[in-house]
């Protein structure tokens, strides 16, 4: 009996083969990419993805798992190109602005990841973007940081980053006094 992966390597060589083949099981791919993902191969991940972009340039998911291969591959042009495409494909996906805004912080495009983080909070504001929003900030050195953590303590005591956040809030604190 085959395993998943034997299984997604012999799908890829069928896909070359016969790309139509590709096309008619689009949703195959997003699983075997979205498996690749899970199980951190992500340059398979990257392999099947990009297959399936081939036939399916439209496709928000895709760009967004693409994105995500690329950018745990340290490929952050492609990364940020294809969260991109994302969000012009799917705007109201939340997610997509949030990585995206991850991303350029990663980068130290810090004011790219405000604004990415502004657009998601205003989608949804959850733990990560306001989480995200106040890192932006504080990379900036902007005053306004210390009332960005303040508001992400208030709503989200209990956050796995809340000890991190006390521990800005105190090098703000001590830097302003």
């Amino acid at each position: 009996m085959l395993d998943r992966d034997e299984a997604v390597n012999y799908y890829l060589k069928a896909a070359k083969l016969n790309p139509a083949l590709a096309f008619s099981h689009a949703s195959i791919d997003l699983r075997a990419g979205r498996l690749a993902i899970k199980k951190k191969k992500y340059n398979k991940a990257i392999e099947i993805l990009e297959l399936a972009s081939n036939y399916d340039r439209d496709s928000a998911e895709n760009h967004f798992l693409l994105a995500t291969a690329y950018y745990k591959t340290k490929q952050f042009t492609e990364a940020e190109e294809m969260y991109l495409k994302a969000i012009e494909t799917d705007p109201e996906n939340f997610s997509n602005y949030i990585n995206l805004g991850y991303l350029y912080l990663d980068i130290d495009k810090f004011s790219n990841a405000e604004r990415r983080f502004n657009q998601a909070i205003d989608l949804k504001p959850s733990e990560s973007a306001l989480y995200g929003y106040a890192l932006a900030l504080s990379g900036q050195n902007r005053p306004e940081a210390q009332k960005a953590w303040d508001d992400f303590l208030s709503r989200f005591p209990k956050s796995r980053w809340a000890e991190k956040v006390r521990s800005q809030l105190r090098q703000i604190n001590e830097r302003t006094q």
